[in-house]
């Protein structure tokens, strides 16, 4: 099995749970990574709320407009 596209990491941690090492930062990274995210995400919705709305809008303005020429 090979992967299609290769991985680039920004950062490579070494981490041990049983020697506390770096568990703190690589749970706040996971968090801030998260956090990040979750924008993203709540950026794309808004995104596609207001194209619904855009083209709901301007659905009902051309019905508008075509009753006012009958």
């Amino acid at each position: 099995m090979l992967p299609q596209t290769l991985i680039k990491f920004r950062e490579i941690y070494k981490v041990s749970t049983e020697h506390r090492v770096n568990t703190e930062t690589m749970k706040q990274r996971l968090r801030l990574l998260l956090d990040l995210f979750n924008e993203q995400q709540q950026g794309e919705i808004r995104r596609e709320r207001e194209r619904d709305f855009k083209a709901l809008r301007d659905t009902v303005r051309k019905e508008q407009a075509g009753r006012k020429l009958v």
